[in-house]
C-alpha cells in the first residue's frame, strides 16, 4: 500500500537515521526491540519524564530508564524498527535508532508541559525524526505545544504526529498536538489484508463414568464416591488472541452464563454466587457491552484470564480488547460453534480445561481480505481542518488491524488500531527516503515530497467504494508513496493550498514547479475535485456527528504569467510558477458552512503523476455562533452526573479560602462550544433577587485561549484569577466565547451564555 517493499528490495532500511518516539516508553529487553538500552542497542537513547505511577493528576517522578509498562509505545517501536522474528514481519525501517522517550505512566493521562518537554530533550539528543501518537481534540494552531513543535521543526527536524480517532465527531475537530504549522498529522487507513494472531490451543473435559463397571469402581456407592473422573483425549482448537495476550497456561474453564444466546453477557456485576475466579479461565459471550467492561467485571471476581465466544462462526476478527489490560493478563477469541461445544460439556456436568500456549512460542499469523474496506481511509480518523482553516490531517498510512511487538510481560506481540499505528510508519518512511535521498532532511521539503506524491482515496462508508474522492478534510493528501518519494525529480511546494472561507477567501494562490531530472518533462494541470460536506446540521450551529455528502465540486482554474495555462514544459533544473484561482461550487446553504476540496494534479510525460491537496469554505466563520445562550452551567463534578445541571439557588459548601485539595468535590462551570473559540472569558457575578451586579472578576483559571468545540468545565473553589476569593454569596457565572476570526474589541464578535444562580458558601 504504501511502496515500503520497493525501497526495502534496494536494500534501504533506514541506516544512520534517530527516530525519537513520545509515548509511553519502550519494551528495550523484547528481542525483536534489541534487548538492551543504550549506546549499541536499537533503543540506544532517551529518558522517562514521569515514572510508573504517574496518571496525568500527580507529581511526575524521573528517571533514565524508558521502559515501557503500557504497551503502547512498544508496538509503535516494533513498526518502525522490529528485528525479523517467526511471525514474518519487520519494522520498516530496521536499520535506525531509536530513542524512547516516556511521558506515560502504566495508565493515565498526560499533561501538556511533559509533552513540550519530551519533544524538546528529542531535539536536543540529536533526533532526526520525532513522532508521537499521543492525541486530543483542540482544531487551533495556536498554543503552546503547537508552538514548540512548530519551533522544532524550523530547526530542521520533521515532527510527525497522529490525526486522532475522533471520527463520529465530525469535521473541526482537528488534534490538538498536530497543529502545529510545519508538523504533519498522520490519519489511519484500512489494511487491505488483516492479519489475526492465532495460538496454539487445546482442551479436554474430565466426566464422571456413567457405569457403576468402570475399572476402578465398585458398586452404586464407588461409582459415586470413589469412581476416578474419566479425562477425554486432548482437542485442538483456534484461538484468536486479543490484547494483553500473556497465555502459557492451562487451567479449567468457567462459564458466566449456560444460556448459548445470552445478549449481555458479564455486561453488569457477577452474582454473589459467583466463585473466586483466580484459577480459571473464564468463558464470556461476546456482544452487549464493551470488551473491557465485561472484563472488568469478571477481573472482580479474581479473574485473569478470559475467552470471548465470538456471535458468528467464519471470518472473526482480534478481539477489540485493548482496555482489558488494566484488569487481565490475556484475552482471546473462538468461534460461536467452539463456544457452543463447551457451554453444553459444562452443562453436562463435565469439568473442561483449556490450555493455551504463549504467542511467542506457538503463535502465528493468519491474513484474511479486508473486504469491502480495504485501503480506504478509516472511518474513526479524525476529521480537520483546524479552526483557521489549516490542513489536517496532512497524508495517512495503513492503521486498521496493525501486528506489532508489545511487552514481553504482556504476550510480545499484539494487533491494534488507530492512526496511533500510521503515524510510526510514515516516521520510518520519512527515515527510507531520507537514506535514499542521501540525507535531504529539510522538514519542509519532505513534507511536500510525501504530501504531493500520495495517493488520495476514494470515499468509503462502509460498504464499499464511492464514485467520488474522499474530502481532503478527511485524508489529507492520500496514502503515503514511500517508493515515488524517494525517487522523485519533479517536485511541487507547497503541497497543499488553502483557500479560507468566503470572508478570507484570497483571488488566488500559488505553487511552484521544478523539473529536478535530466530530461524535458511537459506537464499537464488538472483537478479531481472532492464530495462536499456540510459541517452544521440543518437549522443547527452544532456540527453533524454523521456528516451530510452534497455532490457538488469546485473546479479550478490556472495561469502562468497572467496567462491561462494547462500545459507547459519545463527544461531539466526549469521551475514554473502557476497562479490557481478556485470556483467554488454553487447553490449550496452557506449557514451550514460547507467545505470543498479536491486534488490539483500534476502529470508530467516522464511518468510522474503529483498531486496538491486543495480545500475552501463557503460561509463566514466569523459569522458562526460559537456558544449558544444557554449552554452554560453549574454542576457537581461527579460521574454519576454526567455534566448535569444543578437546579437554581442550589448551595455549595467549598473549602475555607487557600485550602482546597485536588481531590475536593467543588462546583463546576461548564460550557458546551459549538465551534471552537480564540478566547474564553468567565466572570463572576453578584446577583441580588432578579438583579445582576458588576463583574467582581473572573473565575481563577480564566481567560482560557484556543478552546476546542464541546463541553469544557473547570470547577470553582472561589477564587478569581487575582489570587482573591469572592465573599460568600449568591452569584452566576457569564461565561463569554470570542468567534472565529473575531475581534476581541468588538461585543458583536463575542457570545455569551450564562449560568443559572448559585450559593457559594465557605466550610
Amino acid at each position: 500500500m504504501t511502496q515500503v517493499d520497493r525501497l526495502r528490495a534496494k536494500g534501504i532500511r533506514g541506516k544512520g537515521i534517530k527516530i525519537a518516539i513520545v509515548d509511553s516508553g519502550i519494551d528495550y529487553k523484547h528481542p525483536l526491540l534489541g534487548g538492551c538500552f543504550g549506546k549499541g542497542c536499537l533503543v540506544s537513547f532517551g529518558a522517562d519524564l514521569v515514572g510508573d505511577f504517574y496518571t496525568g493528576h500527580n507529581t511526575p517522578i524521573r528517571d533514565d530508564d524508558p521502559l515501557d509498562c503500557d504497551g503502547h509505545g512498544t508496538h509503535v517501536a516494533g513498526i518502525v524498527a522490529a528485528r525479523r522474528n517467526p511471525l514474518g514481519f519487520t519494522g520498516a525501517a530496521p536499520d535506525v535508532k531509536l530513542g524512547a522517550y516516556r511521558i506515560l505512566g502504566c495508565k493515565g493521562s498526560v499533561s501538556n508541559d511533559l509533552i513540550a518537554a519530551a519533544f524538546l530533550e528529542a531535539f536536543e539528543a540529536g533526533a532526526n525524526i520525532i513522532t508521537m501518537s499521543i492525541s486530543g481534540p483542540k482544531g487551533w494552531n495556536s498554543r503552546s505545544l503547537s508552538s514548540i513543535v512548530r519551533r522544532i521543526v524550523r530547526q530542521g527536524v520533521p515532527c510527525l504526529l497522529s490525526a486522532g480517532n475522533a471520527g463520529p465527531e465530525g469535521q473541526f475537530y482537528a488534534s490538538a498536538s498536530a497543529n502545529g504549522h510545519h508538523a504533519a498529522a498522520v490519519a489511519a487507513y484500512e489494511t487491505v489484508v488483516t492479519p489475526v494472531l492465532q495460538t496454539l490451543a487445546t482442551y479436554w473435559t474430565e466426566s464422571r463414568p456413567t457405569s457403576p463397571r468402570q475399572p476402578g469402581c465398585s458398586g452404586i456407592l464407588g461409582h459415586l464416591l470413589r469412581c476416578p473422573r474419566i479425562r477425554s483425549k486432548p482437542r485442538v482448537f483456534t484461538c484468536i488472541v486479543g490484547v494483553p495476550n500473556a497465555w502459557g497456561v492451562s487451567m479449567p474453564l468457567f462459564a458466566t452464563s449456560w444460556d448459548p444466546v445470552v445478549g449481555d453477557d458479564a455486561c453488569e456485576s457477577l452474582p454473589d454466587s459467583t466463585p473466586n475466579l483466580r484459577n480459571f479461565i473464564v468463558l464470556v459471550r461476546n456482544g452487549g457491552c464493551i470488551q473491557s467492561r465485561k472484563a472488568k467485571n469478571i477481573a472482580a471476581k479474581g479473574a485473569k484470564y478470559m475467552i470471548l465466544v465470538s456471535e458468528k462462526d467464519d471470518g472473526i476478527e482480534s478481539p477489540d480488547s485493548t482496555d482489558c489490560g488494566e484488569h487481565l493478563k490475556a484475552v482471546a477469541m473462538v468461534n460461536s460453534t467452539m463456544g457452543l461445544t463447551w457451554i453444553r460439556s459444562l452443562a453436562s456436568g463435565a469439568k473442561l480445561f483449556v490450555q493455551v500456549s504463549d504467542t511467542r512460542h506457538g503463535g502465528k499469523i493468519v491474513n484474511k481480505q479486508n473486504s469491502p474496506m480495504g485501503g480506504a481511509v478509516s472511518r474513526a480518523t479524525t476529521w480537520g481542518p483546524t479552526f483557521d482553516m489549516e490542513f489536517e490531517p496532512q497524508f495517512g498510512a495503513p492503521g486498521r488491524q496493525i501486528l506489532s511487538t508489545y511487552p514481553v510481560s504482556k504476550g510480545g506481540f499484539a494487533i491494534l488500531s488507530g492512526a496511533s499505528m500510521a503515524c510510526p510508519l510514515v516516521a520510518a518512511i520519512y527515515a527510507l527516503i531520507y537514506e535514499a535521498r542521501r540525507g535531504r532532511a529539510d522538514p519542509f521539503f519532505i513534507k511536500d515530497l510525501v504530501a504531493s506524491t500520495a495517493k488520495p482515496q476514494r470515499l468509503n462508508l462502509g460498504h464499499g467504494f464511492l464514485d467520488y474522492l474522499a474530502p481532503v478534510s478527511n485524508q489529507g493528501s492520500g496514502i503515503v508513496q514511500a517508493y515515488d518519494a524517494a525517487f522523485a525529480t519533479s517536485l511541487a511546494s507547497p503541497s497543499s493550498l488553502s483557500f479560507n472561507d468566503t470572508d478570507n477567501a484570497p483571488s488566488n494562490l500559488k505553487f511552484t514547479l521544478s523539473n529536478k531530472s535530466k530530461i524535458a518533462i511537459k506537464y499537464t494541470l488538472g483537478s479531481r475535485p472532492a464530495v462536499t460536506v456540510y459541517t452544521l446540521a440543518k437549522d443547527s450551529i452544532y456540527p453533524m456527528r454523521s456528516n451530510d455528502l452534497v455532490s457538488a465540486y469546485p473546479t479550478l482554474s490556472f495561469t502562468r504569467n497572467g496567462v491561462p495555462v494547462r500545459r507547459f514544459t519545463l527544461q531539466p533544473g526549469g521551475r514554473a510558477v502557476i497562479e490557481v484561482k478556485a470556483h467554488p461550487p454553487r447553490y449550496l446553504d452557506a449557514r451550514r458552512l460547507p467545505l470543498w476540496s479536491g486534488y490539483l494534479t500534476i502529470n508530467g510525460t516522464n511518468g510522474s503523476a503529483l498531486s496538491l491537496a486543495y480545500q475552501g469554505l463557503i460561509g463566514s466563520l466569523r459569522s458562526a455562533v460559537v456558544l449558544a445562550p444557554d449552554q452554560a452551567w453549574i454542576f457537581t463534578p461527579l460521574l454519576a452526573n454526567a455534566f448535569r445541571k444543578e437546579p437554581d439557588d442550589t448551595t455549595f459548601l467549598v473549602p475555607a479560602p487557600g485550602t482546597s485539595q485536588p481531590e475536593d468535590i467543588n462546583p463546576a462551570v461548564n460550557f458546551n462550544l459549538a465551534l471552537g473559540s480564540p478566547l474564553i472569558c468567565v466572570y463572576i457575578v453578584p446577583v441580588e433577587g432578579e438583579q445582576e451586579a458588576a463583574p467582581i472578576g473572573q473565575h481563577a483559571l480564566f481567560p482560557q485561549t484556543w478552546v476546542s468545540r464541546g463541553n469544557t468545565w473547570k470547577d470553582w473553589d472561589g477564587k478569581l484569577n487575582t489570587g482573591a476569593y469572592v465573599p460568600p454569596g449568591r452569584y452566576i457565572m457569564v461565561v463569554k466565547a470570542l468567534r472565529i476570526y473575531g475581534d476581541r474589541r468588538k461585543e458583536e464578535d463575542w457570545d455569551t451564555a450564562k449560568t443559572q444562580p448559585f450559593i457559594l458558601q465557605y466550610k
